[in-house]
């Protein structure tokens, strides 16, 4: 299987190598015999090769023009870390999709007021941020049957489903691939 995976501000060290909280699962898509090619986004564009990985490092302002033009290339789009670019570009492309949610995009601005008094203004950024992002998110949540949908844990899940107004039982899948 061809596996197109998304991770916003995705880091190489100076050895090339993946984050290791990504490690894990790209490993074992890998050692499946799946052929993975993870994009994000970098000031500078570039891509490179390791090991059997494929890292594509795109400007954030041509994500969504990117994946228009590549996502038929591959059986499904994996993402960790959703954006409202990513809602968008689902909102009008409906591919098979996992969207893997970890909190910081998921959850609602309202979680980060104990933050006000330390940096107010990345607390009014997360207020924008969210307004626009639930919009497309709960849109793909509610019109897109090719998405599954599979939180880090039970805890996220009912915070999702809180934060969003939305149930999302149905929706949830653990069995991925």
């Amino acid at each position: 299987m061809k596996i197109l995976l998304y991770c916003p501000n995705f880091q190489a060290n100076s050895y090339k190598h993946h984050p290791s909280f990504l490690s894990a699962r790209v490993k074992g898509y890998l050692d499946k015999g799946h052929d993975v090619t993870i994009v994000s986004h970098d000031v500078e564009v570039y891509d490179f090769n390791y090991k059997k990985l494929k890292i594509i490092k795109i400007k954030k302002s041509d994500l969504y023009e990117f994946l228009k033009v590549n996502y038929s290339r591959f059986d499904i789009f994996v993402v960790h870390f959703i954006t409202f670019r990513i809602c968008k570009f689902l909102k009008n492309y409906p591919i098979k999709t996992i969207i893997f949610f970890h909190g910081t995009e998921s959850i609602s601005a309202r979680r980060y007021f104990f933050d006000f008094r330390i940096r107010p203004y990345y607390l009014l950024k997360k207020i924008i941020y969210n307004f626009i992002h639930f919009y497309y998110l709960k849109k793909i949540i509610k019109n897109n049957h090719n998405i599954k949908f599979v939180p880090v844990s039970k805890w996220m899940k009912e915070t999702i489903e809180e934060d969003l107004n939305l149930k999302l039982k149905k929706k949830f899948d653990k069995n991925y691939f």
